[in-house]
Formats: C-alpha cells, structure tokens, sequence
C-alpha cells in the first residue's frame, strides 16, 4: 500500500481520480478498518499519508432513509488520530461539495455541513476554531450554489414555456 499511495504519479492518480467513475463505484478502502489506516498512516514514516488517506477514504455516510448525513466512521477515526486534525478537516471540507450528484447539491452539501458541525465541540487542538471560519464559507458556498440552481431551473422552465 505504501508505494501505490506515496510515490510518483500512482499517487497523483488516487487522489484526483479514485473517487470519479461509475454510480457503482466502490472506494477500495471502504472495508479497510480505521485500525488499519491508523496503523498504516503511522508506520509509513510521511505525515503526507494521513491527509492521503483522508482524500480517499468516503468522510461522509447517509443515514438510511437518506435524509441525513455524517462523518463516516473511518473519517473521525483518522481525524481523531492524524497529527495535525486541521490538514485532515480541510480534506474533508474539500468533500463537502458533491463532484456529480442527480440531485440538488445544495442540499447535500447542507446535510454535509451539518455533520462537520457536529465537530463544533471537538477537543482536538485548533480544531473547533477552524471549523467555525471553514462553515462561515461553506453556508456561503451553499447559498451560491442554492441560487445557481434556482437559477438553472427558471432557465430551465422558461424553455419549455
């Protein structure tokens, strides 16, 4: 695992392209147990690795019924052990805005928000602090994108009228 996500342009692939694909897709580390990453991020001697991993593993799970969201459990695993949890959270952050969706993004982005706020209490050094800046900027991203959308279905249904 180390020399497919630590070296040379293999890691560059993963990061910008492991997520992208299929409806189907399935992450390959989504049976991977936190212990493990933990395990891995810590033995492979790069603190590169724990923000690696958190780019690749799916930070966010929805509830059943869809209607919600929250940090996965592999998410505030490695958060909760990364060295530096800021560099993990602006990972996750980056996660917030849906890269395809068939529905509305700003609704999942809402649900997204809402399970980093669920951060708010954290203990984590500096963490709570930051998450405070990065959800000003996200309710804004997603009030832009509620508009765009907005936006897109006035075009939308003056078309077909």
């Amino acid at each position: 695992m180390t020399r497919a996500l630590l070296e040379g342009d293999v890691q560059d692939y993963l990061r910008f392209h492991i997520s992208e694909g299929e409806p189907n897709f399935k992450n390959p580390l989504e049976n991977v147990s936190s212990k493990d990453l933990i395990d891995w991020c810590i033995n492979s001697g790069d603190e590169k690795a724990w923000k690696l991993i958190a780019g690749i593993i799916a930070p966010f799970d929805s509830t059943q019924d869809d209607k919600a969201c929250k940090l996965s459990e592999q998410a505030l695993a490695i958060l909760n052990a990364a060295p530096n949890s800021v560099e993990v959270l602006d990972i996750y952050v980056d996660a917030v805005s849906p890269m395809s969706c068939s529905g509305n993004s700003a609704n999942i982005m809402a649900r997204r928000i809402l399970a980093l706020k669920e951060l708010e209490s954290s203990e984590l050094e500096g963490l709570a602090e930051h998450l405070r800046n990065v959800l000003t900027r996200l309710k804004r991203d997603e009030a832009e994108e509620r508009a765009r959308e907005a936006n897109r279905d006035r075009e939308r249904e003056q078309r077909f009228e």
